[in-house]
């Protein structure tokens, strides 16, 4: 849970309306690269350590066979939300279906209190304790915030990625940790606190990181 807090920035709802501010279709482009690759890599392989790590690994004393447990871990794969809503949207836009006008405007209304919504979960989980900003938190700061993007300048450095889209690939790296992090960590009860109180104080502190990292890279407007 904390490695995947650690790497998974909030690209869907500040990386590409920041981006978008600085303008450029090549660049919002370049932008969408990044979150499918989180989407399809990052996200579905938590997904299935989650499920593999939370299965019981014993039955009448006697522990289960890797595929029964390889099973039971694709099994809530295919049964968590975040992936089926994934599947579907990604099924509708090959077939290049539509939804009546009814359906389209509720759908597109849950999608957008998505974000707020679990932005309202965190602040739930953390209402009457205070944001502790403790060794766990701080690394998870500094991972995010600090060695994510370092890594990965380091990684387009090395295969000769072309400046342009190497910064943008060092900008969405930058980017503070996503809510979808806390989602998951609360649907596995695996590092709810440390990683809410993260997403909190790494959002304040992206404020400053971000603008960075923007300065640095030399993004402009254009």
């Amino acid at each position: 849970a904390l490695a995947f807090a650690a790497t998974h920035g909030n690209i869907g709802s500040l990386g590409l309306p920041l981006l978008a501010q600085l303008g450029g279709d090549d660049r919002m482009a370049a932008m969408v690269m990044p979150m499918i690759v989180d989407i399809g890599v990052l996200i579905v392989g938590s997904i299935v350590l989650f499920e593999f790590a939370r299965g019981p690994s014993a039955v009448d004393g006697a522990a289960r066979p890797l595929g029964a447990r390889l099973r039971g871990a694709l099994g809530g794969l295919l049964r968590t939300p975040l992936i089926l809503g994934i599947a579907a949207g990604l099924a509708f836009s090959i077939a290049g279906w539509r939804l009546p006008a009814a359906p389209d405007a509720f759908v597109r209304l849950l999608a957008m209190a998505a974000g707020p919504c679990a932005l309202f979960a965190i602040g739930a989980s953390l209402g009457g304790r205070p944001v502790v900003l403790d060794r766990t938190v701080g690394a998870l700061l500094v991972a995010k915030l600090v060695a994510h993007p370092a890594l990965v300048a380091a990684a387009m450095w090395a295969f000769g990625v072309e400046p342009g889209l190497a910064a943008i690939g060092v900008l969405a790296a930058s980017l503070p940790t996503a809510s979808n992090a806390f989602i998951l960590s609360a649907r596995y009860g695996a590092g709810v606190l440390p990683i809410g109180a993260a997403i909190v104080a790494g959002t304040f502190a992206a404020a400053g990181t971000v603008s960075f990292v923007i300065w640095l890279l030399g993004l402009t407007p254009g």
